[in-house]
């Protein structure tokens, strides 16, 4: 509205623009009226992503691990790969703010790829300076999955870093399971030829359809953190957990529920025969070191 927000007609289209795209965001159909706070944002935005060039060019990126642990043996059986930015002037930027901009610009494949290759050279390190075989999980995003030298670049780090292929276990989301049916099934079918394992993250979140499940190669469901938060109060979320359970084990698939905070929450789980679990109740993310000091004793803490 001018002269409010802008006293030029470049200035009041420019803003005009960025409440247009955040009526897109907001779900469309709808209106928003500019405010300054977008402004900031897009200012942020913009930064975040000239940054990241940089970032990705001089390795500002760490990797932080998460145990996963086995709920009937309770020892550490694996950990999670996730990715923080330490950035030279802000310090460190949580993944939430920069991968959705990597994601939008594309320059999340090359992050995603770097992940991979250090995820690997980690773990397999890690395993032979403790005589572990622990399984490595790295989330694998959409674009990154989509890219038609995905399978061989996989195969090309498992070789440089003589990992043996089942300790890899690439993450994908339903939406990439489904996006194509015949060429995702292709490519699966490829890894599991490598030998690697595939997961199914934040499982029961999106699509209905479930016959990806019995046509896909397949080793592991992931239930999504929004069922285990509400199983301590809402019957109904313990009931989906206790029908993806039984699912997975008619399909014989292993299951394993993230975010898991609560000790109330992991009787649950173990009482539902949960095959394993993730989560701040009995372990954060550390960075390499600090995991093998703190995670690698192989015991759950005592309750």
């Amino acid at each position: 509205m001018y002269p409010y927000d802008g006293e030029t007609s470049d200035t009041l289209m420019k803003h005009a623009d960025m409440a247009m795209y955040r009526a897109k965001e907001q779900g469309k159909n709808q209106y928003q009226f500019f405010n300054g706070e977008m402004d900031q944002t897009v200012l942020q935005k913009t930064m975040i992503e000239t940054d990241l060039y940089e970032a990705i060019e001089q390795k500002q990126f760490v990797l932080f691990y998460q145990p996963q642990f086995d709920v009937q043996t309770k020892k550490i059986i694996g950990m999670e790969a996730l990715i923080r930015w330490m950035h030279p002037k802000l310090g460190m930027i949580s993944p939430g703010v920069f991968i959705p901009i990597a994601e939008e610009t594309g320059q999340i494949i090359a992050i995603g790829e770097w992940v991979i290759e250090e995820a690997c050279r980690q773990i397999k390190r890690r395993n032979e300076q403790t005589g572990l075989s622990l399984r490595m999980s790295v989330n694998i995003s959409p674009k990154q999955f989509l890219k038609e030298n995905f399978v061989e670049h996989i195969d090309s780090v498992l070789r440089e870093t003589s990992l043996p292929a089942h300790q890899l276990d690439l993450e994908i989301t339903e939406g990439v399971a489904v996006f194509n049916e015949q060429y995702t099934i292709h490519k699966l079918q490829q890894l599991k030829r490598l030998g690697v394992c595939i997961s199914i993250d934040d499982f029961g979140t999106g699509y209905s359809s479930l016959s990806y499940l019995r046509k896909f190669p397949i080793d592991r469901l992931k239930i999504a953190k929004p069922f285990i938060d509400g199983m301590t109060e809402e019957k109904e979320d313990v009931a989906v957990v206790k029908a993806i359970i039984v699912l997975a084990q008619n399909l014989k698939l292993r299951v394993i529920a993230e975010g898991v905070e609560t000790l109330s929450q992991f009787h649950i789980l173990e009482t539902l025969q949960c095959d394993e679990i993730q989560g701040y109740v009995f372990g954060k993310p550390l960075d390499a070191d600090a995991f093998e000091n703190t995670y690698l004793q192989n015991q759950l803490p005592n309750e």
